[in-house]
């Protein structure tokens, strides 16, 4: 989906996580590719699986100079960070003219509280009771944390913000 929307090949992927999709695109679109990512043992991974050395940091904190990317991606990044806002006008300044951002978060919209997945069925360790339409998870040590929540029309907005069309 990404390859038929791409304007260009230089791909810019914040968050690259173990690299997969850096590697990906490199090896099956043949795109020029570089990331950034905050795991240490991620970025070693990324570099003895697939031979990607990618940049340590926060996008936010990284100087990427004058380089200009066709696309810039973050895949389920955007809802960890502590600035949207900043990381969005970072990869707008990223981008060459006319470059796509591509965005995945999760959808926080309105529509799905009455949605209880699976997950959400869950018996309360404590309580030993139903938990019924539970919208957020309980923070844990080993858990995932957002910092921010999306809908689509939220998101929206603050693309516009950033400057996106």
């Amino acid at each position: 989906m990404v390859r038929s929307a791409a304007p260009g090949n230089r791909l810019l992927d914040v968050g690259a996580g173990i690299g997969t999709f850096l590697a990906l695109a490199r090896d099956s679109a043949g795109w020029e590719v570089a990331g950034t990512e905050v795991s240490e043992s991620a970025m070693a991974l990324a570099r003895r699986r697939y031979g990607i050395h990618l940049v340590q940091g926060q996008a936010e904190d990284i100087e990427l100079g004058s380089a200009r990317f066709d696309i810039v991606t973050l895949w389920h990044v955007l809802e960890h960070v502590p600035s949207p806002m900043r990381l969005l006008e970072v990869c707008h300044e990223a981008l060459a003219p006319g470059g796509l951002l591509v965005v995945a978060v999760p959808n926080d919209s309105e529509s799905r509280v009455g949605f209880v997945s699976a997950k959400e069925r869950i018996v309360h360790p404590i309580r030993r009771k139903r938990v019924k339409n539970l919208r957020y998870y309980p923070l844990r040590p080993d858990a995932e944390i957002h910092l921010s929540h999306f809908s689509p029309n939220t998101l929206v907005q603050l693309l516009r913000h950033a400057g996106f069309e």
